[in-house]
């Protein structure tokens, strides 16, 4: 059972190299669209918690009920197909999907802020200021590790 976990810190290259590599390797690639569908088909209202993550204010129990939920279904539907076989998940976050594994190679792709615009203006058709707002709204949210000197460090090293 090998499994790759792509973070899509850039939408468009995560889910090339998560297609890339496996169609190379001969694995099931899963995207984290496909886990949200199935969620959705299982009952989880994953919209709901979509919208709490992106706007500004707290969680309350009952999202945060919905959020374990997801979590739980996402790590159970992902160990099941990787039971039957190989896999590559590509998605946000898809490190802590599998808490407990350590044997499951974590990538995180992430473009330099030029592209990451230019990838935003093409995909949504908006002005380079508009696609600038949207990136800089974004960055503000991402995660306190992101932000871990070391990380960075190795983040430079390889960014695509």
């Amino acid at each position: 059972m090998q499994i790759t976990t792509i973070s899509r810190g850039s939408f468009e290259k995560g889910k090339e190299l998560a297609e890339a590599l496996a169609s190379n390797l001969g694995h099931l690639c899963i995207s984290r669209e496909e886990l949200v569908e199935a969620a959705i088909k299982d009952g989880i209202p994953v919209g709901k918690m979509e919208t709490a993550i992106v706007k500004p204010r707290r969680f309350n129990d009952r999202l945060l009920l919905i959020k374990e939920h997801y979590q739980a279904f996402a790590t159970s539907y992902l160990c099941e197909r990787a039971l039957q076989s190989n896999i590559v998940y590509h998605g946000r976050a898809g490190h802590l999907l599998f808490p407990g594994i350590r044997h499951i190679l974590r990538v995180k792709v992430i473009e330099n802020i030029e592209q990451q615009i230019h990838s935003i203006m093409t995909r949504m058709n908006i002005s380079w200021e508009k696609a600038n707002q949207i990136y800089r709204r974004r960055e503000r949210g991402s995660s306190p590790l992101d932000k871990n000197p070391i990380r960075s460090g190795l983040e430079r090293a390889f960014t695509i």
